[in-house]
């Protein structure tokens, strides 16, 4: 739902995009970056040995590149983590509203394997009705 979306993206900005070792290592690949493109830019101009050094400093710069983005993405994969398990709470607490209600009245009946799953929860034998977590994943 959009609520959960917005709280996903506050919690996104609150444990990722203020925090100072967040800013540090954005900044620092920023730099990395346009050091390593002028790097190449001055690397196809040399020839002989200046080339192979030049291509040396290219290589140490790409690792230490390839190094801020690791840890980069280490900064947000905790957050990523809250974010999913906020979003499984979510879909339980509203699931269990919804248990028992039919949320949907399908325009057909669903072939076997998704039958139950669209049904879960549900009385009765009448599949053309759908429950909350089948509509949720259809939507989603």
């Amino acid at each position: 739902s959009m609520a959960s979306a917005l709280v996903a993206e506050a919690v996104s900005y609150v444990l990722i995009y203020r925090t100072d070792s967040y800013k540090n290592l954005k900044s620092s690949i920023d730099r990395l970056s346009q050091k390593l493109e002028k790097k190449k830019e001055s690397a196809h101009l040399n020839l002989g040995k200046k080339r192979e050094k030049g291509q040396k400093k290219i290589d140490r710069f790409e690792e230490e590149l390839k190094q801020q983005n690791q840890s980069l993405s280490m900064v947000k994969f905790k957050s990523m983590f809250a974010v999913a398990f906020m979003m499984i709470i979510t879909f339980n607490i509203i699931s269990s509203w919804y248990s028992g209600v039919v949320v949907a009245r399908l325009p057909f009946e669903p072939i076997s394997i998704f039958r139950m799953a669209a049904h879960r929860g549900l009385p009765g034998d009448d599949f053309y009705e759908c429950a909350y977590p089948f509509f949720y994943m259809l939507c989603g």
